[in-house]
């Protein structure tokens, strides 16, 4: 049913958020950020393959984080759906009194 998939995936979308929010987690985003940026500044110019590492790195730091944020978007559209379902199942209810 529907209903059963929307209620999973706005759940996966509050386990989502509750990591993104933890401040561990946060902490370790910021760190592993700055690790990469210093890498990056302090490398040398010529150091094209260390570079590349830190662009790499910046990436996948990147699409990590946007797999949390994507899971979160889609719970909440999910919570949305799962929310006018139950509009209109009153609606229904309440034209069939």
């Amino acid at each position: 049913m529907i209903e059963n998939k929307l209620i999973a995936q706005r759940e996966r979308g509050k386990k989502a958020e509750q990591i993104m929010k933890a401040e561990i987690v946060q902490e370790a985003f910021e760190r592993l950020q700055e690790t990469i940026d210093s890498g990056w500044k302090k490398s040398d110019a010529s150091d094209q393959d260390g570079r590349h590492n830190a662009y790499l790195m910046n990436r996948l730091l990147i699409n990590f984080k946007r797999g949390f944020e994507q899971a979160m978007a889609t719970g909440k559209s999910a919570e949305k759906q799962l929310l006018d379902i139950q509009d209109k199942s009153k609606l229904r209810k309440w034209a069939n009194v």
